[in-house]
């Protein structure tokens, strides 16, 4: 991508549909893209015969992934003996390779591609691309190219009794030659002596009978291997299908069809994976810097590698209209987020902000920004966005007094801007001060009290796609913890089929009919570092409709699964969480958790604490917010004893939001909720 930017000039778009074209391995695509880029370096005056060949080469790495492709009615074989098409091939699975059992990959659609069909000798066969590359004694070979000299490897077991079983002089030259130099004078006159014909290839049975003879554990082990070999007969092309392909990491082979064929991807991927992990380990600021910024367009991904950056103890920064640029970029041991990635912010709008910014300095004020940048270029629908999502927040004004006084600043700066435009200038123009003081006094309408939490949050997400300076479902991190809930990323390692445990809010939700007529229903459920699809088939939507229109948070149990778009859960029970908490089902433990049922909520309260009655009136507040069946006991703590008082006119429902209010006023472990079903 910054290879076509750099050379070719194409925007942030146009070179993340190159890399879409490379990936989905779209050869039209990059055809179309092959003109672009040659006409882009062109018009950048680079010389049309070097943009050719750097096009060239960025074509080499992406066929890397147009090669290696199998039909969908390919066999592989497992590690166990049986065999699964190439389709049911998951992560995890233990295939047999060339070189014993190894573990696969998922596999992965490789596009509609031209094939064709492989026969050998013996009656196999497999159908592939002309370029997948098939194992033989010289190596690998590309299917379409395989000679009439050529011996491809197979599983000996899956050949036919009745063929021709063949050992390549390649294959057994070496170990026959020393094992005749410990014999004999030389090679030749062994060769002589036992009348060995020096053929390209060796019967089995006759490998077999020389290694008897020599007592060679070397000649043996090729005699009794469980790779054969069969010549081709040739390369029939049959049009274009589906194709598909899949990893074997270590082994870069695998067995289709009982063939010895390529294992994709491997020996590219290697050297990139090597590459990749020498720079995250060694800058790893700019490195996740340039990983964000590749995935500006995804919101699921911008969650992830936030998350990811925060949890190796970097610093995410919220966007600044004094620091960021239209990708994210490295301060210091700080990443701040990019402009571009903010809903409504156009390049252009980025382009003006910035010039203006390191022509004439950083923005002392919205006034001053107003007044500054090209308000035809930077409207009131970007700077609202960019308020919303926090890139005012170094002018020290709350985004709630900023989007109250917006109006009135964008009426000042165009008026400014008008000014200059008809030439009238300013007294601090006369004065060599510029357009206005840096020191520009902020509105009384800036000083308005800021959003309640929830609504910041709210507007963050709206243009972002996303909560960054924090989320919702921050305060539940300890119960996740505790009832083994999986995040994004731990979802997407699941193998498909697992049980799942989630905890999540649910952020959209649209109800379906079945050709039965059965409603059942597909959701979104946002988590802290992602969001999941939810497919809730009919019976269990059943028992789920009301908590899947729950506007907080929801315990969710199902499975695994995958769909052409991604990581799919198909929900088979949802629950809130204060029902799921209590009823004793949120901590995962099974038929224990059902026996848990909270008998006491106790809130300690020292007698110590300043303004004693305020602290009380809170507390009473939110035991009320919460008012439930369980009782409810307050320990005051004098200074030689403690006063337990029960509160026999209010009850409370002891949920995890209860205890974050309680520790709130009182501090960490002021509130205990015992369950009668623990020891």
């Amino acid at each position: 991508m910054k290879l076509a930017a750099d050379l070719a000039g194409f925007s942030l778009g146009e070179a993340d549909t190159l890399r879409k074209a490379m990936g989905k391995k779209d050869r039209e695509l990059m055809a179309q893209q092959r003109e672009k880029f040659v006409s882009g370096c062109k018009a950048n005056k680079i010389d049309v015969r070097k943009a050719e060949r750097i096009w060239d080469l960025i074509e080499k790495f992406a066929g890397y992934g147009f090669n290696k492709c199998l039909t969908a009615d390919t066999r592989i074989e497992m590690a166990d003996g049986s065999h699964k098409a190439i389709t049911a091939i998951r992560a995890g699975d233990l295939v047999l390779t060339k070189d014993g059992p190894y573990r696969a990959r998922a596999v992965r659609p490789s596009g509609v591609r031209p094939v064709g069909r492989l026969h050998l000798g013996n009656g196999m066969s497999v159908r592939c691309t002309p370029d997948h590359p098939i194992f033989t004694q010289r190596g690998w070979v590309n299917a379409g190219d395989l000679a009439d000299h050529d011996l491809v490897a197979v599983l000996r077991r899956l050949a036919p009794r009745e063929s021709e079983d063949l050992v390549p002089i390649e294959v057994y030259g070496e170990a026959l030659g020393e094992s005749l130099t410990k014999a004999y004078a030389t090679v030749e006159a062994g060769g002589r002596a036992l009348r060995i014909p020096w053929k390209r290839a060796m019967r089995r049975g006759t490998l077999a009978r020389l290694a008897a003879r020599f007592d060679s554990p070397a000649l043996h082990a090729l005699a009794e291997s469980p790779i054969g070999w069969s010549r081709p007969r040739g390369f029939t092309r049959e049009g274009e299908e589906a194709t598909y392909d899949f990893e074997v990491p270590g082994a870069a082979s695998f067995i289709a069809n009982g063939i010895a064929v390529h294992n994709s991807h491997a020996a590219c991927y290697g050297v990139v994976a090597y590459q990749t992990a020498f720079l995250k380990a060694n800058y790893p600021t700019e490195f996740m810097a340039a990983l964000l910024t590749s995935e500006m367009e995804k919101t699921d991904k911008i969650v992830q590698y936030v998350e990811e950056t925060r949890a190796m103890g970097l610093r995410v920064e919220p966007p600044d209209v004094n620091v960021s640029r239209a990708q994210f970029t490295v301060s210091g041991d700080a990443i701040h987020f990019g402009l571009a990635a903010i809903k409504n912010v156009g390049a252009t709008a980025i382009d003006s902000i910035v010039k203006v910014r390191e022509t004439d300095g950083a923005f002392a004020a919205l006034d001053d920004f107003c007044a500054r940048v090209d308000l035809r270029l930077v409207n009131r629908r970007v700077i609202e966005s960019l308020i919303k999502a926090g890139a005012f927040d170094s002018l020290r004004s709350t985004r709630a007094g900023l989007l109250a006084s917006l109006d009135q600043a964008m009426d000042g700066g165009q008026r400014r801007q008008r000014d200059r435009e008809e030439g009238q200038v300013s007294l601090f123009d006369a004065l060599g001060g510029g357009d206005a003081p840096k020191a520009a006094v902020v509105s009384p309408a800036a000083r308005v009290p800021e959003w309640p939490q929830e609504e910041m949050l709210a507007f963050e997400r709206e243009v972002l796609g996303f909560y960054l300076s924090g989320h919702p479902l921050e305060q539940y991190r300890e119960v996740v913890r505790r009832i083994g809930a999986l995040n994004a990323a731990d979802l997407a390692a699941r193998a498909t089929g697992s049980r799942v445990l989630l905890l999540g809010q649910v952020s959209a939700f649209t109800e379906s009919a079945t050709k039965s007529g059965n409603r059942m229903a597909f959701a979104t459920l946002e988590l802290v570092d992602g969001s999941v699809p939810l497919t809730i088939f009919p019976e269990p939507y059943r028992s789920c409709a009301t908590a899947l229109r729950h506007k907080g948070p929801v315990i969710v149990k199902g499975r695994a699964d995958d769909s052409d778009k991604g990581r799919v859960v198909l929900a088979e029970e949802i629950k809130p969480l204060e029902e799921a908490v209590g009823n004793g089902n949120g901590n995962g433990s099974g038929s224990r958790a059902e026996a848990e049922v909270a008998h006491a909520c106790r809130i300690r309260v020292s007698a110590a604490a300043e303004s004693l009655t305020a602290l009380f009136a809170s507390l009473k507040a939110a035991c009320h917010e919460h008012e439930g069946q369980t009782p409810l006991f307050v320990h005051v703590l004098l200074p030689e004893q403690e006063v337990v008082l029960r509160i026999k006119e209010l009850g409370v429902e002891p949920a995890p939001a209860l205890v974050a209010k309680v520790e709130g006023l009182l501090g960490p472990g002021s509130i205990l909720v015992e369950y009668a079903g623990r020891a």
